[in-house]
C-alpha cells in the first residue's frame, strides 16, 4: 500500500511532466517529504512549503498541484481549489492506464523517481495522552535537549518552528546526518504528540533499514 506522501509525489510528478507550465507553483506542508520540492526545483517552478492544513495550500499563487501527507491531494486548483479525492483518483487512474500501456507499474514508477533524486521514506510515530500538558512537557523537553544523535547520526540543526517569521508553528523540526529529518508537533485534532520521519538512501532497501532505525531510537527516547 502506497503511503500518503509517496502518492503525493507520484501525483506531483506526473502534473509536472505532463503540464510544465512556467511560473506553476507546488506546495506542500511542512511534515510532508521534502522530495516534491526537489522535483519543483529542478524542473524550475516555484516550490512552498506550508502549515499543515490545506487551507495554507490552496493559498499560494499559481497553484498547480498541492498536497499533503494525510492523503489530502489537489490536482486541479482551477475547478477544485482544495483537496478532491476524486479528481485525484481520477488522475491517479489516468497515469495507471499509461503505464500498463508500457508495461509499468505505479511501483516501478515510483522506484524511477527515488532512482532519480533518491529514495525519500517516511514514517510516523504517533503517542497519544490523556492529560494535555504532558504534551507540552515532553515537546519543551525535547526542544531544550534534543537527541544528540538517531541510531549513529549526528544532529546538525535543531529548528524551533514557533520562532519562524514567515511559517510560525508549535513544534520542532531536528536535521541530522545524511538528510534524516524529524518533525515533531502536536496534533490539531487528537491528543497526541506525533513525529514526522524522512529518511533519504540511495536504494529503497537502505531507506526500509534506516527509517525502521531512526524510528526505534526515537521512540526510545520518547517513550
Amino acid at each position: 500500500m502506497l503511503r500518503g506522501d509517496e502518492v503525493g509525489v507520484i501525483l506531483g510528478n506526473y502534473l509536472i511532466q505532463r503540464n510544465k507550465l512556467p511560473n506553476s507553483a507546488i506546495a506542500n506542508s511542512l511534515v510532508s517529504s521534502s522530495l516534491l520540492g526537489k522535483i519543483a526545483s529542478k524542473n524550475k517552478l516555484v516550490f512552498a512549503e506550508t502549515l499543515t492544513g490545506f487551507k495554507w495550500i490552496s493559498k499560494i499563487d499559481d497553484l498547480l498541484f498541492g498536497y499533503e501527507e494525510a492523503l489530502g491531494y489537489c490536482v486541479d486548483p482551477k475547478v477544485v481549489n482544495d483537496k478532491d479525492g476524486i479528481s485525484a483518483a481520477v488522475i491517479i487512474a489516468q497515469l495507471v492506464g499509461e503505464l500498463k500501456e508500457k508495461g509499468v507499474s505505479l511501483t516501478d514508477y515510483l522506484d524511477k523517481i527515488g532512482e532519480e533524486y533518491g529514495f525519500h521514506l517516511t514514517d510516523q510515530i504517533s503517542i497519544r495522552f490523556t492529560d494535555l500538558k504532558e504534551i507540552d512537557n515532553l515537546l519543551t523537553k525535547v526542544k531544550n535537549n534534543p537527541p544528540t544523535e538517531l541510531s549513529g547520526y549526528p544532529l546538525e540543526k535543531s529548528e524551533d518552528l514557533s520562532s519562524s517569521k514567515t511559517m510560525p508553528s508549535i513544534g520542532i523540526r531536528l536535521s541530522y546526518k545524511d538528510q534524516i529529518r524529524v518533525i515533531i508537533r502536536p496534533s490539531g485534532t487528537e491528543p497526541k504528540l506525533k513525529c514526522y520521519l524522512e529518511v533519504v538512501c540511495r536504494s529503497k532497501n537502505e531507506a526500509n533499514l534506516l527509517i525502521s532505525q531512526i524510528k526505534a531510537a526515537l521512540t526510545k527516547v520518547l517513550i
